[in-house]
């Protein structure tokens, strides 16, 4: 059996799960199955946000596999297809070429993230803007703005680093307002860029922050909380800069 490609699949799996928001303990514990489920003893499954490494015990040996995690958009589709294979491959064998073609398919699979997560991302700043008070027409222009936002997100997410990202992403919602405030007539830019950013904010993050820390993993949890700590620093840079650049053109608008 070819032990450094299986757990090799299984780190893949791991990387999976941690890119698109699994909390440190289901990473440990679903690829501690997939180890299990072929075979494999002493198992150390050992996670972070960034790193996950694993190490093994077979026939009379040890192997050890590590890999480096990148920050990612979430895609929870992705824990759970992961969570299933885990969890199915107990009852039903899969051979290393099984394994790696459903792991292929999990891992390739974007069609979510591409285009469904369009629509929901305008939705959601449209309701959102509702629920702040804010009139049909504030609502129609920030379900434009999440439209383009998430479009945004999806051709750059993967060619300017975190902070960045969350910085441009906040400073587009700001821009696409004021200009909506000049044009459209009765929009209160406040309220679509309050409901707007509501997309960017880190609460997967936070929420995992406090996860990992309840069940014991302090470290992971103090670097999920310093993540969501630096975007929403950049949130508010990204909207303070846009805003201070345009206040002139908004004090005037408004008198």
């Amino acid at each position: 059996m070819n032990v450094d490609k299986i757990l090799s699949l299984i780190c893949t799996a791991g990387v999976i799960m941690l890119e698109n928001g699994a909390e440190i303990y289901r990473v440990e514990d679903t690829t501690s199955r997939l180890c299990a489920s072929y075979g494999l003893t002493n198992i150390d499954s050992y996670a972070m946000p960034s790193i996950i490494f694993l190490n093994v015990f077979y026939d009379n040996k040890n192997y050890s596999a590590m890999r480096r995690v990148k920050l990612s958009h979430f895609n929870l589709q992705k824990v759970i297809e992961i969570n299933k294979l885990s969890r199915s491959i107990t009852d039903k064998h899969l051979s290393i070429e099984e394994l790696e073609e459903r792991i292929n398919h999990i891992e390739n699979n974007n069609n979510l993230i591409k285009y469904k997560s369009l629509i929901f991302s305008a939705l959601g700043a449209c309701f959102y803007t509702l629920m702040f008070k804010g009139s049909f027409s504030d609502a129609m222009v920030s379900f434009f703005i999440g439209l383009l936002l998430r479009s945004f997100q999806i051709i750059f997410a993967s060619k300017i680093n975190y902070f960045m990202g969350y910085f441009f992403s906040s400073a587009l919602i700001s821009f696409l307002a004021v200009l909506s405030f000049l044009f459209v007539p009765r929009v209160n830019y406040n309220v679509v860029i309050i409901g707007s950013l509501v997309l960017l904010l880190p609460g997967m993050q936070i929420t995992n922050s406090i996860r990992d820390t309840l069940t014991g993993d302090f470290s992971s949890g103090l670097s999920r909380a310093t993540q969501a700590i630096v975007i929403a620093v950049s949130i508010a840079v990204g909207t303070g800069f846009t805003l201070t650049l345009f206040i002139g053109i908004l004090e005037r608008g408004i008198l």
